[in-house]
Formats: C-alpha cells, sequence, structure tokens
C-alpha cells in the first residue's frame, strides 16, 4: 500500500501549455491564470513575436515572472527555428493548451509535436475565432521562408477548424459574443473591470481625448495590404484622423505596437511598454472623463464599462465587415460613433462637443 501511494505521489503532474501572439494575449492569459487559480510553477509559455520592442519585452518579463518556462520565438522563423520546436515539443505530454491563434501554422505544428488532452481558446482582440473569415484568411506570417520550407518537410495534423471545434472552453472579452465559431463552453473573461481613481480627485482635469492606433492597411476591405486603392484609403483616413485630433483639443496618440510610420500624429504620441488600456487607466488618475476613439479597437471593448471612460467608434465603408459588425457591441454598451467617410458636420460635431 505505502509503495503504491509513493508511485503516485512521484508520478509527474502534468504541465499547461500557453501560446501568445501579442501583448494583449499575454495579458490576457495572465487574467485567465489568476481567473482559473492556475499553479503558474505548472505553466510553460511561448511567446511568438514579431519584433523585439520594450512592449514585447515588459510583457514577456511578465509571463517570466507568472511561472514556468518561458520562450520567445521568431513569428517568422528559419527553417531552424521550426526545427528547433520540434526538438522542444516531440515527447512532451500537456494537459491543456491554451491557444488565439489557430490559423498560426506554428501553431498547428506546436500541437502536431506533442501531445495533450486539451485545448482551451481565448479571443485575440474581438476578431480572430469571432470572425466568419477566421477560417480563410490566411495567416499573415505564413509568408515566412522558414515556414515555407517546413511545410514541405513536416506533416501538420490539424486545420484552423479542427483546431477551434477540438476547444473545449473559449474565454471571450466580449459580453454580447451571440456570433462565434467555437462550439464549446464560452467563459466570459474581464480584462479590465470597474475600476475607480478616487485619490486626488480635486487636482483632476476635466477631460482627456485618447486615439488608439489601428493597423490600416490591416482593418480595410480587400486582401491585397499593398494595393494602390488602400493606400489611397489609408492616406485618407490618416488626414481625416489628424483633422479630428486637432480640433478635439487635449489629446493623446496610442500607437498600435507595429505600427512604422513614426510621423503619423507625431505631436501627439505617447510611446509606453505598456498596453494601451494600462496606460488609459493611468490617465483617469488625472481625468475626469477619458474618451477613447478607435476602430472598434480590442481596447475600447476592455474599457467600454467603466463610468469615467466613454468610446467613440469610428465607422468607414471601406473598413472590413466583421471589423462594422465589432462595432454594434459597443454601441449596445454605450459608444457613439462617428462616420469618417462624411465631412465634419455641425450636427455630428455638437453631438461630440467639438468645435465646428
Amino acid at each position: 500500500m505505502i509503495k503504491g501511494v509513493c508511485i503516485l505521489m512521484t508520478k509527474k503532474i502534468k504541465k499547461d501549455l500557453m501560446l501568445c501572439f501579442t501583448p494583449l494575449q499575454a495579458f490576457t492569459l495572465g487574467r485567465i491564470i489568476e481567473e482559473e487559480g492556475l499553479a503558474k510553477e505548472n505553466i510553460d509559455f511561448f511567446f511568438f513575436s514579431s519584433n523585439r520592442t520594450p512592449l514585447i519585452d515588459h510583457e514577456f518579463a511578465e509571463l517570466k515572472v507568472n511561472g514556468g518556462r518561458s520562450y520567445l520565438f521568431s513569428r517568422k522563423p528559419e527553417l531552424w527555428d521550426v526545427i528547433k520546436l520540434k526538438m522542444l515539443f516531440v515527447g512532451k505530454s500537456y494537459r491543456d493548451i491554451y491557444l488565439a491563434n489557430a490559423n498560426s501554422t506554428l501553431v498547428n505544428y506546436v500541437l502536431s509535436f506533442c501531445r495533450f488532452d486539451n485545448i482551451k481558446t481565448f479571443d485575440d482582440g474581438v476578431i480572430n475565432v469571432n470572425s466568419p473569415l477566421f477560417y480563410t484568411r490566411e495567416y499573415k506570417d505564413d509568408n515566412a521562408i522558414g515556414i515555407t520550407i517546413a511545410k514541405k518537410l513536416f506533416k501538420r495534423k490539424y486545420t484552423p477548424r479542427h483546431i477551434i471545434e477540438s476547444a473545449v472552453r473559449h474565454y471571450t472579452i466580449l459580453k454580447h459574443n451571440e456570433d462565434v465559431n467555437v462550439k464549446c463552453d464560452l467563459t466570459y473573461i474581464s480584462l479590465f473591470g470597474q475600476q475607480k481613481h478616487t485619490g486626488h480627485a480635486l487636482n483632476k482635469k476635466d477631460e482627456c481625448n485618447v486615439f488608439i492606433g489601428s493597423k490600416f492597411n490591416e482593418i480595410l476591405k480587400g486582401d491585397d495590404e499593398l494595393s494602390l486603392l488602400k493606400e489611397m484609403v489609408v492616406f485618407k483616413f490618416k488626414c481625416d484622423i489628424k483633422y479630428l485630433l486637432d480640433n478635439l483639443g487635449q489629446c493623446i496618440y496610442l500607437p498600435h505596437p507595429r505600427e512604422r510610420d513614426s510621423d503619423f500624429l507625431k505631436e501627439y504620441r505617447k510611446e509606453s511598454n505598456e498596453i494601451s488600456e494600462k496606460v488609459i487607466f493611468k490617465l483617469t488618475r488625472e481625468y475626469h472623463k477619458i474618451n477613447v476613439y478607435g476602430f472598434s479597437s480590442t481596447c475600447q471593448f476592455n474599457l467600454a464599462c467603466n463610468d469615467n471612460i466613454h468610446c467613440i467608434v469610428l465607422d468607414s465603408q471601406f473598413l472590413r465587415d466583421d471589423i462594422r459588425l465589432s462595432s454594434h457591441y459597443l454601441i449596445n454598451d454605450g459608444a457613439d460613433i462617428i462616420n469618417i467617410d462624411q465631412p465634419w458636420a455641425g450636427s455630428v460635431t455638437n453631438k461630440l462637443n467639438l468645435p465646428v
């Protein structure tokens, strides 16, 4: 009997594996760990990053604090990197694997190389597995040379649809999450709930306007990100946004983590090694009200339910249909909407108390 107990005690506990591709995903995984009470020392983290930035380094450092082994891999790997993945995962056995980018070839290889009991998915922003285009859109990093060669050498066991339909649980950041591709149990997770900063209220300024940046080529209709038409629309967007911000008064621009145009809104730009949500929460200590402008940004969804934060959605006929659909969720939570295709008419500016 004692021998049997010793065998059970020495039996290795299966770890969980968490895969992330963005700073927001890293933060989301941290919230899942908190909500589910997971043992941090029993978790392995893999952060697939397109480039090293202060924001990436900050969130990766947070992951390393959270628990077990932590690895930083390139999202556009060389062939040797894919081979290294195979060497790391072959023979490994995990309990649960958490992922958002089911259409990534790298994720597919991780699942193909190792063994596991369950797949658990979570939202990557407001679209991802909630988008009807999810199964058909090619993952943007899969055109890397290393991935192209690896596809000819290593067999993949899964398709994005197979991965999603195999999930036993999906964590969503959308309260009104009705149109999802997953068929498993849904768990709502609040990344930023109701939080108020009451200290030093007398020293607070009235309000501040914040514009959340987007990768314009990725949110517009059309498959070719470098098409002339898209470039023309992006130029128009930037002119419209510049006009808006110039008329807002106190304003801050938080660029998208992959923004490359360092001159765009340079006079309003605020650089930070934290995700936009954290930056805005710190601003609530200085201002009574924060107006958050964006193209149905995930940041807006995460902040929409806070009393001293008001969201304004920017809309356009040139936006992808799934992004325009997402704006309705924000409107249901009290957000206003502006169509930037139209001139800044008095009715619109008056509604938002903007100067005409």
